[in-house]
């Protein structure tokens, strides 16, 4: 059965505005470091800068997308203003491809030897993303005008996620290494911290846009999809999601915490609870199921022996994954 994520009341929607607000303000401090503008370059700072002001204009309380429309008796945004924030998310997304690694090294005595790049991602764009997930899930609470206009926006936004979650799998995969089964962060610098820290952040917001966008429901199938079929990459997605702690690493931006998503240990619990049903013959066989086309009806179809076989195999599959994540 899917989970009920932790449901939303009218006060705590209003609540979610002001944190949207407050996250995206942070996207544009991000924009304006010199960390940042000598990781991507000022162009490309200032761009992102002036989306982050366009978006806090589409949030503004007396702003027309915030007023225009109501469900159930409550004043809810526009599907254009969920399209701006997360567009927005989308352009931190992409700030990966515009690292300057020249740039960088040019720029290296300036920040110590920490560096601004670690495991091959940058620090200050991982911890920027974070706060741009954190504004799409919390805008995700207020309610939504037309759901079928703001799931497209959502669904680019993950497909985006494409740009960094190589670096998400490998340096999730580093920090379990470095630990070596004992959750012990000694053997990581504070920048390593500081990035391990963001990529679980990144895991769990992205799991708390679903919950909202999805009306409180997360299931298997979902974290499936989110990982793209892969059991290696779901079983890492979920043990980053699990292992996030907002105090667990100390970790800052510029003094301000990251945000952290609401109600944490119920959504954790959701995540629990629908990791428990990857190895559902639905995800066995999934691609069958998602193309609506049973291989049962072509060619005589297969037996339940041999069913039970690709069910097994599967179910092996996620063993194997959560073995070599530990």
């Amino acid at each position: 059965l899917p989970r009920q994520c932790p449901p939303e009341s009218q006060a705590a929607s209003c609540s979610a505005m002001d944190e949207a607000r407050a996250a995206v303000e942070g996207v544009a401090r991000c924009a304006a470091s010199l960390r940042l503008i000598n990781s991507v370059g000022s162009a490309r700072a200032e761009s992102l800068s002036n989306k982050a002001a366009e978006v806090l204009q589409c949030l503004d309380p007396s702003a027309r997308t915030w007023q225009c429309a109501r469900m159930g008796g409550a004043e809810v945004l526009l599907p254009g203003s969920y399209a701006a924030v997360c567009e927005l998310a989308s352009s931190c997304l992409y700030l990966h491809d515009d690292v300057d690694l020249e740039l960088i090294a040019s720029m290296s005595d300036c920040f110590g030897d920490g560096g601004m790049i670690i495991w091959g991602c940058s620090v200050d764009v991982a911890e920027t993303v974070v706060l741009s997930l954190a504004a799409v899930a919390s805008v995700l609470t207020r309610g939504i005008s037309d759901h079928t206009k703001v799931a497209p926006h959502v669904e680019k936004l993950f497909a985006d996620m494409d740009h960094i979650s190589v670096h998400i799998f490998a340096g999730l995969c580093r920090v379990a290494f470095e630990q070596d089964g004992t959750g012990d962060n000694n053997n990581l610098s504070a920048e390593e911290q500081r990035l391990a820290h963001a990529f679980q952040a990144i895991c769990i917001w992205s799991v708390a846009i679903l919950c909202n966008l999805m009306q409180g429901q997360l299931t298997a199938q979902t974290l499936w999809e989110m990982a793209g079929g892969d059991s290696l990459w779901a079983l890492v997605l979920i043990k980053g999601m699990l292992a996030y702690s907002p105090a667990g690493s100390g970790v800052t931006l510029d003094g301000v915490p990251l945000p952290v998503p609401p109600q944490l240990a119920e959504l954790k619990e959701a995540v629990v609870l629908a990791t428990a049903h990857l190895g559902s013959p639905s995800l066995a066989f999934y691609d069958e199921v998602d193309a609506n086309l049973i291989d049962d009806d072509i060619d005589g179809g297969f037996t339940m022996s041999e069913r039970m076989v690709g069910l097994s195999m599967h179910r092996a599959k996620l063993a194997t994954a959560a073995a070599d994540c530990k």
